[in-house]
């Protein structure tokens, strides 16, 4: 062909092979293009499921971490026994720790914890944003056989997680991870549970980057909507069983394979989809995007490269080298910081540089940084708090084991001595020293029961007249023997201004003096002193301020210890308890009665050597009319002879004391071994008996309920009934007298107390 012009040879000769280049240029990109975006946007969408996944995980480790928690202070409780009240603190400052945790508890096998409560599982459970406790979820439901329970029991000591359910108190659709605990001797004890709300985690499979016609959602185990595109689909339908054909065969493939992508005609258009599993849960992660949007990528560049097709090819050649370099950056920074929380370390946080949906990535990772690190110091925290309790408690322990074992040596080695001589006085001297150590030994544990009231605001003041002239010689008489036998000048004195009389609790007083001048004895060498002063401070219309100082020349206490001296099971130091013993207890329960007396009570140094405990009581002027205090009684001053009682006493040595005592007033005296043999001999022979003494803790039937048999029999209406039992607090006299009987006696017996009964119901 010629050519006239070289425009036109130009024209004809290039324009068709730059057409021709262009265009197998363009087909050429396409082709290759087209493969290569697919390929990169499957990766970014792998990319984002496995973020996802990442973070879905961390929002459970949290949840899990509180379980777990509970299940470190559960295997703490087993070793000691711990109130409840402190059980609920432990439980309403632990499930609020994490924002997501809607509910959880600790949950016992039977009679594990409390050997009277089969069904004892404290929880906690947010209810219109507050913590709300109970533990009687146990009355309602046998938990035993709730499934996440049992799985939790059959996990190996594993973390295991329940379905997903909806929860209707907290209105929330939400998950449970069991963990169990165990006694140190690896016995099962029950299961620690938290109850997590899956907003957050709905909330991260929203945001998952899908572009623009792309959704996500999650299935669990069973195919079942944990979260879906729309609100069409929940928790409680399964994807086998959608009416969507489509739906159910991605489903299946789903449910039968850990991860890969599908083709989906939904709704009218063709989708794509990825899916990955999660096998810590298995819970299944899904993306599905409309194909149109896949495929306008490779559309746009071939309109963009047709109309400049190199400026185009270099651009898309950059943007594929940019935005692989991006991925690969944000990719290899991501793993870096997940390989580091991953060895433990919660200290490190992702540098944010992005500024797109992997930029509120990185930052909900450090979000969840923080709160991981929170709650692993807040566990750390409560570990140290629930260690630091066991060894007061085993500290306590121990110390109650010298101090019981003392006396307790005392008491055996005597009735040895005893039972090898024949010698009077020996054998009186050998009686009384068992007395003395048996004294001794009631008084410890008369201090802790006293502790265990105090602690259970269980102390009542017993108010009646007396004088405090009168209590001091009472103490001065207990005291005088140990002061002389170390050559202390022993001193207590009123002052003129003190009333002769008081209204106030005598005993209680009594008791705070007492432990303070047995503290002073104590810790005063040889050739101190003590002294005890009152005085009246103040005086008003109905009272008087009485102010009482106990002070001595012995060892003192240091300024660093004064400030625990008045804790419970707290001495000043442990040298303290391995030269003079002791429990600490007095001075805490000394605290806890004056401050019931309208006290305070407080240390100073007394000079450069010695202690001074100074504390006040508030006393009334006037009070009820008290009957006279009852004269010391002796069996032979009574004649109970033609008189018959029925003792029902489970205990050989405690019948014996009974008969021994009564011996001398001639009464005729049946035992019973346990409250049904009392209700048969009683039955049989019902004119025979004229008074019943019922002990309360027996095998076969209690005392209350023989009491109660006996109560409704027609014989049974009138005769008198005494308890006789060492069930000796309040709330035990009041269950006494409610289940029929007219009196209680306190056990250790007081052979006073005893006569005056027999002889006010017998006369």
């Amino acid at each position: 062909m010629k050519f006239k012009t070289i425009t036109a040879r130009i024209i004809i000769s290039v324009i068709p092979l730059v057409a021709v280049i262009t265009i197998l240029s363009v087909v050429n990109i396409y082709f290759a293009m087209n493969g290569q975006i697919t390929t990169q946007f499957d990766e970014r969408m792998t990319e984002s499921l496995r973020l996802a996944r990442l973070s879905i995980y961390a929002e459970l480790l949290m949840n899990a971490k509180v379980a777990e928690s509970l299940a470190i202070y559960a295997e703490t409780c087993s070793r000691e026994t711990i109130e409840k009240g402190e059980l609920a603190r432990f439980l309403l400052r632990s499930i609020p720790s994490n924002k997501n945790t809607v509910g959880g508890g600790i949950w016992f096998e039977p009679y594990s914890l409390y050997p009277d409560e089969r069904y004892f599982g404290p929880y906690v459970y947010i209810k219109d944003g507050k913590a709300v406790y109970s533990d009687e979820y146990g009355s309602e439901v046998d938990f035993h056989q709730e499934a996440w329970y049992i799985n939790g029991k059959q996990s190996g000591g594993e973390t295991v997680w329940s379905d997903v359910y909806y929860d209707p108190v907290a209105a929330v659709t939400m998950i449970t991870s069991s963990v169990p605990f165990y006694r140190s001797s690896g016995e099962f004890l029950g299961v620690a549970t938290a109850d997590m709300a899956l907003t957050d985690i709905k909330a991260i499979s929203a945001d998952i980057a899908v572009g623009r016609t792309g959704a996500a959602f999650i299935l669990g185990a069973k195919g079942e909507f944990i979260s879906f595109i729309d609100e069409s689909r929940s928790s409680d339908m399964l994807i086998g069983d959608d009416p969507d054909h489509e739906l159910v065969s991605l489903g299946r493939q789903v449910l039968n394979n850990r991860s890969g992508s599908e083709t989906l005609s939904w709704q009218g258009r063709q989708y794509r989809a990825f899916y990955t599993g999660m096998e810590e849960i298995d819970w299944h992660l899904v993306v599905i995007i409309d194909n149109a949007e896949v495929g306008q990528s490779a559309n746009d560049l071939i309109r963009s490269l047709a109309l400049v097709p190199v400026v185009g090819l270099f651009f898309v050649a950059w943007s594929i080298l940019m935005v692989a370099r991006y991925l690969k950056r944000v990719t290899n920074k991501v793993n870096s910081f997940a390989d580091q929380a991953a060895s433990g370390d919660l200290r490190e946080r992702i540098l944010i540089t992005e500024h797109d949906e992997f930029g509120v990535m990185e930052d909900r990772l450090n979000r969840m940084m923080d709160t991981m690190a929170e709650m692993s110091e807040h566990s750390e925290k409560m570990l140290e708090m629930a260690q630091a309790a066991s060894r007061a408690k085993t500290e306590f322990l121990s110390k109650m084991s010298h101090e019981m074992r003392t006396p307790m040596n005392a008491i055996i080695g005597m009735v040895q001595v005893s039972e090898q001589t024949d010698d009077r006085e020996k054998l009186r001297d050998c009686l009384l020293k068992i007395d003395h150590a048996s004294r001794n030994l009631l008084e410890l544990i008369n201090n802790v029961l006293d502790m265990a009231k105090i602690e259970a605001n269980k102390v009542e003041l017993e108010v009646a007249r007396f004088s405090i002239r009168e209590v001091f010689e009472s103490i001065a008489n207990v005291f005088w023997v140990k002061a002389e036998e170390k050559k202390l000048a022993l001193t207590l004195t009123a002052d003129d201004s003190v009333p002769g009389s008081i209204w106030s609790d005598r005993f209680r007083y009594s008791q705070v003096v007492t432990n303070l001048v047995s503290n002073a004895v104590k810790f005063t060498p040889e050739g101190g002193a003590v002294s005890v002063a009152a005085e009246l401070l103040k005086e008003t219309a109905t009272g008087f301020v009485i102010r009482t100082t106990v002070a001595d020349t012995g060892i003192g206490v240091a300024p660093e210890s004064a400030g625990r001296l008045f804790g419970a099971f707290e001495q000043a130091n442990s040298g303290i308890f391995r030269q003079y013993g002791g429990t600490g207890l007095g001075l805490s329960i000394s605290k806890s009665l004056v401050e019931l007396m309208g006290g305070t009570i407080w240390y100073e140094p007394n000079g450069s050597a010695g202690s001074r405990f100074v504390f006040t009581i508030t006393a009334e002027k006037t009070g009820k009319e008290e009957t006279a205090p009852a004269e010391k009684l002796t069996p032979d001053a009574f004649d109970f002879r033609g008189k018959s009682i029925l003792v029902a006493e489970d205990v050989e040595i405690n019948r014996e004391i009974v008969a021994a005592l009564l011996e001398d007033t001639g009464v005729a005296i049946d035992f019973a071994e346990n409250g049904l043999e009392a209700c048969g001999m009683f039955s049989k022979n019902p004119e025979k008996y004229d008074l019943i003494f019922m002990d309360i803790q027996m095998p076969e039937m209690d005392g209350l309920a023989a009491t109660k048999k006996i109560r409704r029999m027609e014989k049974g209406k009138k005769i008198p009934i005494i308890a006789m039992s060492a069930n000796a607090f309040r709330e035990d006299v009041n269950a006494s007298l409610e289940a029929g009987m007219n009196g209680h006696i306190s056990k250790p017996l007081d052979l006073n107390v005893v006569l005056s009964t027999l002889h006010s119901f017998l006369k």
